[in-house]
C-alpha cells in the first residue's frame, strides 16, 4: 500500500462525497504502534505487586478508538475486545457503504468465538446478526476477520471498493467491516466489540504453537515476544523451559486460566505482572537462566532446612529480624477487580471482608487488587481469600546467613528453626538473596502456611493490643439531613430533569474528623457505581423520566476510613419529569374559499412542543387524523361540498396533547351550476377486503379493520377454489367437487354419504407455534358445516370435530385459532358436512401463523362503478365514521386495583382519559376510460372531490386503528358524481 494512503486517508473526493456518514468521527490515520518496553525485572525482586496496574484502564479494551498513537494490544486467552479504527472510506451511490479497518490486537490469534454458530461480534449492545440490522431482507452488516498471520494478504473485498488499498497488515489481527447506511439504524458510529480467542503461543512440552489459555504458556510467549511487538524480547535459550512446563502443568491441575487484554503502554515488567498474577507466579533469575515459579505449598517442597547455627550472630545479638506492618497498613477487606465473563467481560468487583477483623481493628480498611486476567467470579473469590490471608499473615524474616545459603533462589521454600521466635522448622519463602561485603549471604523471607492455599478463607484470628485512646480510624458517622429532590430546567426550548442531593456533614462538635462523602449511584436494579466525592451536595444531570435512581452517601474521615457501605445513607427517587401538558390553543379558525379550506390558530410559544395535530369528526376523541405539522396552519385544496368539524391540539415531544383541543366548523357550499350526474352507494358487501370486514354498528352497515393476527404466507394450497378443488383429498363417503358459485369466484361443494365426512389437506407447521384458520361457508337449510384439526405427528386431535352455526348464505369470515403441540411438524385440516345427506359449500380457506400483535391496518377496495359514459365530473363520497374504544372505559383504566396504584400524585384526569393517538382513515379514488385499467388516481379522497374525465371509478379505503381495543367504523359509502362550471 502506498505510504500516503493510511495517513492521508481523507482523499478529497471520498471525504467530500461521504454525505451519509459525515456525522461520524474524523478519519484517523493507521497505526502499527506497539508497546514500548522500558525495563526488565531485577533478580530477586517481587514479580507482581498486590496493587499492580491501573484500575482506570481495567475495561479499556472494550472501547473503540481512532488514533495513530494507540498501542496495539496483546490478547491472551479469551476476552472481549474493541477496535482501533485505522482506516475508513465510503463507496456506492450516495456513499451508502462505509468501509472500516479496525485493528484488534497483535497476531496471530485463533479468532472470534462462536456461540451456536454465530460469531460473537457486537455493534453497540446487539450481535451483528440481530434483526435490527436486517432491512428488507438484506443485512446492513458485512465483515471479515483477519487473524494476523505472517502470510495474510490484503482484504480483497475492500480492494474492490477502494482499489488503492493493498496493506496486508501481517502480524496484526483486524476486522474489515462494511456497513450499509440506514438512518433508522445507524445514528452514530457503532461501537464494535467482539469475543476473541487470543494469541497462539508456543508450548515447550509439545513443541507446538497453538491457542492456549494456560497462563504459564502465555507468560512464556510474552517473555520471548519481540519488544517491537509488545513483549520483553528475551531469547528462548535463556529460559529454563522445564520450569515453564512444570508451572503450565500446575495451572492445568488448578484450572487456572487467563483471559487478559494487555492494553497499557507501560513497563514490560508491569504487563508481565498482569499475567503472573493469575496464578501467583513469579519470574526469577537464576545464574544465566530465567525460571518460572508459583506459590502453592500443596505442590511445592522445601529445598533446605536452615538451623540457628547457619544464622550469623554477634557475641550478643542474632542477625534475625522479624518485622510486621502496622495495623494501619494491614487491610481487613480485599476488593479484586476483574473482567467478568458472566458480564460479557465487563469490569466487576469481588469484595470480601472479615467482620471479626473489622471489629478488632476498629475500622474498615480495604485493599484493591486488580487481576484483569481472571474472568470468573468464583476464582476472583479464591484470590480475594488468598490475598486477604496473605496480607494478614505478613511477617518478614531477614537474617544474615553463612555461605552455605548462597545456593538459595527467590521463591525457594525453606524451613527455619530458631530459638528467639520459638520456630521449629517454620516454613518460609525466600523473597531475595544477596551477597554481603564480608562474603556472607543476606536472606529475606516471607511467612508461609498451608491454609493460605486451601482456596477458602480460614485465617486464624490475630490478637492486637488495645489502647485507651480514641482511635482516629473509627468508622465515621453518616451524613445529616440528606434529601433527594427533582429539578426541571430548560435549555434551547427543551425540558430536562436532574436530581439534586443535599446533605450536611456530621456535627463537628461530636465528630471533628469527617472529610467528605463518597457518592454512589444505582440506576434501576443495576449495580452501584462510584460517581465522585462531595462535601455538601451533588447534582445528577440529566436523568431519565420514569427511571428509579438510588444514591448512597458513604462518609469518609480525614484518614481515609470509610463508613460501611450497608450503613451509609440511602436515598431513592423515581423521576417524574415534566408532567404538564401543552397549553391550549386560544382558538381555531376555519375559512372556506370555494373548495379550499384554511385552518389556522395562534402559534404557541413554549418548550418541548413537537407540533400540531389536526383531526376531523364530531369530537376530538372520536375523530380521525388529518395530519400533523410543525405550525398551526393547514390549507386543504379541493374539499368536497359539505359541513365539516375540524379539531386541532398541540402535542409535545413526550406524546402529550393539549388538555382541551379546539374545534371549528366550516361549510363548503355547492357552487353554481351544480348538476348531479350519478349517485350510488357501497355497503361493503361487494369488493375486496384485506384485513377488513363488513359488519353493523348502531344499526348501520359499516366496514372496519379486522385486526387480523396472521403473519407470513398462506399455508393452504388452493383454498380459494376459483377453478378447481385440487390440493384437497376427499374422505370416504364424501363427494367433493368444484362449484362456480363461491363466496368469491368458485367454491368447494361437499356432499356427505355418512356423518362427518368431507375433504382434508395436510400442512407443515412449526412446533409450539400459534396458527389461525380462516374460511367462509354456507349450507343448505337444516344442514351443518364442521371442522377438525389433527396432529399428524402424534396421531391425536388438536381440536376435535366442531360444528359451525347454520348459515344458508355465505357466512362472515371465520377465525379459528390453534397451537401446534411440542414436536408437532404436520397438521391435517378437515372440513366436514356433519350428517349423512348434508350438502355444504366452503371458500377462501386460509391458514397463517399467528402474529404476536394484531395487524391494525385494513383496506377495502370497491368494485368498479360505471358512470354510463365518459364524463367530466367531480366525485366524492359521504364518509361518515364512528369510533369505539374499550380503552376509554373506567374498567380498562383502573381494573380492580386501587386508584393509588394506578394514578400518580401529579397525574391529571386529562392524562387518564384523553386519547393519545387518533384512528386514521385514508381513501383513494381510481378512474379510467376502460374497465380493468383504472390507471389514474388521487389520494386524500376522504375529504376532497377530485375532478376528472372518465367512465369508470373505483375507491380504496384504508383504516388504521391506534390500538387493538379501538375500531374505526366507516358507514355505507354514498357516492356522488356531479358537474358544475
Amino acid at each position: 500500500m502506498p505510504a500516503a494512503i493510511p495517513v492521508a486517508i481523507a482523499l478529497a473526493a471520498a471525504a467530500a462525497e461521504a454525505m451519509s456518514w459525515t456525522a461520524f468521527f474524523v478519519i484517523a490515520a493507521m497505526s502499527a504502534a506497539n508497546f514500548v518496553i522500558t525495563s526488565l525485572s531485577k533478580p530477586g525482586e517481587q514479580d507482581y505487586d498486590l496493587s499492580y496496574g491501573s484500575t482506570r484502564n481495567i475495561a479499556g479494551i472494550n472501547i473503540n478508538t481512532e488514533s495513530s498513537e494507540e498501542p496495539l494490544p496483546l490478547i491472551y486467552g479469551r476476552c472481549k475486545a474493541g477496535i482501533n479504527r485505522v482506516f475508513r472510506t465510503t463507496s456506492g451511490e450516495d456513499n451508502k457503504y462505509l468501509h472500516i479497518i479496525g485493528t484488534i490486537c497483535e497476531g496471530p490469534i485463533l479468532g472470534v468465538v462462536q456461540v451456536d454458530g454465530v460469531d460473537q461480534i457486537w455493534l453497540g449492545d446487539k450481535l451483528w446478526n440481530d434483526p435490527v440490522f436486517t432491512v428488507d431482507g438484506e443485512s446492513l452488516v458485512y465483515y471479515e476477520i483477519f487473524t494476523g498471520t505472517n502470510t495474510q494478504l490484503a482484504c480483497t473485498t475492500l480492494q474492490e471498493a477502494y482499489p488503492p488499498w493493498d496493506e496486508a497488515m501481517r502480524y496484526t489481527a483486524y476486522i474489515y467491516l462494511r456497513l450499509k447506511f440506514d438512518r433508522d439504524v445507524f445514528q452514530t458510529m457503532p461501537k464494535v466489540t467482539m469475543l476473541i480467542d487470543g494469541l497462539l503461543v508456543y508450548n515447550p512440552d509439545t513443541a507446538v504453537t497453538e491457542y492456549s489459555n494456560n497462563p504459564a504458556l502465555c507468560a512464556r510467549d510474552f517473555i520471548t515476544r519481540s519488544a517491537r511487538r509488545g513483549g520483553m524480547g528475551i531469547a528462548s535459550a535463556r529460559l529454563d523451559d522445564t520450569t515453564f512446563i512444570a508451572t503450565g502443568a500446575y495451572c492445568d491441575t488448578k484450572a487456572w486460566t487467563i483471559g487478559l487484554p494487555i492494553t497499557e503502554d507501560q513497563a514490560a515488567v508491569d504487563n508481565l505482572s498482569q499475567i503472573l498474577s493469575t496464578f501467583r507466579g513469579s519470574l526469577v533469575s537464576a545464574s544465566t537462566l530465567y525460571k518460572l515459579k508459583y506459590r502453592d505449598l500443596n505442590y511445592e517442597t522445601t529445598v533446605m532446612d536452615v538451623t540457628e547455627d547457619e544464622v550469623v550472630c554477634s557475641e550478643t545479638d542474632s542477625s534475625l529480624v522479624i518485622t510486621q506492618p502496622s495495623i494501619f497498613d494491614t487491610p481487613n477487606a480485599v476488593c479484586v477487580k476483574f473482567l467478568d465473563e458472566a458480564l460479557k467481560y465487563e469490569a466487576n468487583d469481588f469484595i470480601f471482608s472479615d467482620q471479626d477483623l473489622q471489629t478488632s481493628d476498629g475500622d474498615y480498611r480495604e485493599e484493591t487488587i486488580t487481576i484483569k486476567g481472571i474472568n470468573k467470579a468464583y476464582i476472583a473469590g479464591i484470590f480475594a481469600y488468598y490475598h486477604l490471608e496473605r496480607l494478614r499473615y505478613n511477617k518478614i524474616a531477614d537474617f544474615a546467613g553463612k555461605s552455605s545459603l548462597m545456593s538459595l533462589e527467590p521463591m525457594d521454600l525453606i524451613t527455619l528453626t530458631h530459638s528467639i521466635p520459638g520456630w521449629d522448622e517454620k516454613v518460609l519463602r525466600v523473597e531475595s538473596v544477596s551477597l554481603t561485603q564480608d562474603g556472607g549471604v543476606q536472606v529475606s523471607c516471607s511467612e508461609e502456611d498451608d491454609f493460605l492455599y486451601d482456596d477458602a478463607y480460614t485465617l486464624a484470628s490475630h490478637s492486637w493490643v488495645d489502647t485507651q485512646l480514641a482511635s482516629p480510624s473509627t468508622r465515621p458517622p453518616a451524613v445529616d439531613n440528606a434529601t433527594l429532590t427533582e429539578e426541571l430546567y430548560y435549555y434551547r426550548d427543551r425540558s430536562f430533569t436532574r436530581l439534586k442531593v443535599d446533605f450536611d456533614a456530621p456535627n463537628a462538635s461530636t465528630y471533628p474528623y469527617w472529610d467528605h462523602a463518597d457518592v454512589y449511584v444505582q440506576i434501576g436494579s443495576g449495580g452501584w457505581r462510584y460517581m465522585t466525592t462531595a462535601e455538601s451536595d451533588y447534582m445528577l444531570d440529566p436523568v431519565n423520566e420514569g427511571q428509579t435512581y438510588g444514591v448512597k452517601l458513604v462518609s469518609v474521615n480525614i484518614w481515609g476510613v470509610k463508613q460501611k457501605f450497608e450503613d451509609a445513607i440511602y436515598l431513592s427517587k423515581t423521576v417524574d419529569g415534566k408532567t404538564d401538558v401543552p397549553a391550549d390553543l386560544a382558538a381555531l379558525s376555519a375559512v372556506a374559499s370555494g373548495d379550499t379550506v384554511s385552518l389556522f390558530a395562534t402559534e404557541l410559544n413554549e418548550p418541548d412542543l413537537a407540533g400540531y395535530e389536526v383531526r376531523i369528526g364530531a369530537s376530538w376523541s372520536g375523530a380521525t387524523l388529518i395530519g400533523f405539522g410543525p405550525k398551526p396552519f393547514v390549507r386543504l385544496v379541493g374539499v368536497k361540498p359539505g359541513t365539516f368539524t375540524f379539531w386541532m391540539a398541540a402535542k409535545d415531544n413526550g406524546g402529550h396533547y393539549s388538555a382541551t383541543p379546539k374545534s371549528a366548523t366550516v361549510t363548503v357550499f355547492y357552487p353554481p351550476n351544480y348538476v348531479d350526474k350519478n349517485t350510488w352507494s357501497w355497503d361493503y358487501s361487494t369488493g375486496n377486503h384485506s384485513n377488513t370486514e363488513k359488519t353493523t354498528y348502531d344499526g348501520n352497515n359499516v366496514v372496519k379493520c379486522s385486526h387480523d393476527w396472521i403473519t407470513g404466507d398462506n399455508l393452504i394450497t388452493n383454498g380459494d377454489f376459483d377453478t378447481a378443488v385440487t390440493g384437497w383429498t376427499a374422505t370416504a363417503n364424501a363427494t367433493v367437487e368444484y362449484d362456480a358459485s363461491g363466496f368469491i369466484g368458485g367454491g368447494m361443494k361437499v356432499t356427505a354419504a355418512a356423518a362427518n365426512v368431507g375433504a382434508y389437506q395436510d400442512i407443515t407447521v412449526a412446533a409450539l407455534t400459534n396458527y389461525r384458520l380462516k374460511l367462509h361457508y354456507k349450507n343448505t337449510a337444516g344442514d351443518l358445516v364442521a371442522y377438525r384439526i389433527y396432529d399428524n405427528t402424534h396421531s391425536v386431535d388438536i381440536i376435535s370435530t366442531t360444528n359451525l352455526a347454520s348459515s344458508t348464505s355465505w357466512s362472515a369470515e371465520q377465525a379459528i385459532d390453534f397451537s401446534s403441540p411440542t414436536g408437532c411438524t404436520s397438521v391435517r385440516i378437515y372440513l366436514y358436512a356433519v350428517a349423512n345427506g348434508d350438502i355444504v359449500w366452503l371458500d377462501e380457506v386460509e391458514c397463517y401463523q399467528k402474529a404476536d400483535v394484531p395487524n391494525l391496518v385494513g383496506t377495502w377496495l370497491s368494485p368498479e362503478y360505471d358512470l354510463g359514459s365518459i364524463k367530466t365530473v367531480r366525485v366524492w363520497g359521504d364518509f361518515v365514521m364512528d369510533q369505539e374504544s374499550a380503552a376509554a372505559t373506567w374498567a380498562a383504566l383502573f381494573g380492580l386495583g386501587k386508584w393509588s396504584d394506578t394514578i400518580g400524585p401529579d397525574t391529571s384526569w386529562a392524562d387518564l382519559v384523553a386519547n393519545v393517538a387518533a384512528a386514521q382513515l385514508s381513501a383513494k379514488i381510481y378512474w379510467g376510460d376502460t374497465s380493468g385499467n383504472l390507471s389514474n388516481s388521487a389520494d386524500f379522497f376522504q375529504i376532497t372531490a377530485p375532478e376528472f374525465t372518465a367512465r369508470y371509478v373505483q375507491v380504496e379505503v384504508t383504516i388504521t386503528d391506534p390500538n387493538g381495543s379501538t375500531n374505526l367504523y366507516v358507514r355505507t359509502l354514498n357516492m356522488k358524481a356531479a358537474y358544475w362550471s
